[in-house]
């Protein structure tokens, strides 16, 4: 599926279509969360809740 469209489908709160992007941001989310070099489970989900929350505000 074309990623243009799983995020418009995201950003009009489809469910499946935000646990794609966040599949495919993954390790993105995860090297991000790292503190001195450790993952931060509490930093990865703060991550994920922000991504969530202003996907809307993404733009196509």
């Amino acid at each position: 599926m074309n990623f243009n469209l799983i995020l418009e489908k995201a950003i009009n709160g489809d469910e499946e279509s935000i646990q794609k992007i966040l599949k495919i941001y993954e390790p993105m989310i995860k090297s991000n969360s790292k503190w001195r070099g450790i993952l931060d489970e509490d930093l990865e989900e703060y991550i994920i809740i922000r991504i969530v929350k202003n996907i809307s505000k993404f733009k196509i």
